[in-house]
């Protein structure tokens, strides 16, 4: 499960982007998973 979190990241913060265009509500919600998935990520690999 350890590269689920670096995927996620990377993913919604490609999505956030045009998505954010498309419905700024949807990528900030796409970018606060992201960040979530980010920081989940550097706590997994401590």
């Amino acid at each position: 499960a350890k590269w689920v979190a670096p995927v996620l990241h990377k993913v919604m913060g490609a999505v956030s982007g045009p998505l954010g265009a498309i419905n700024p509500t949807a990528g900030m919600i796409a970018r606060g998973v992201g960040g979530a998935a980010g920081m989940a990520n550097k706590f997994l690999n401590r």
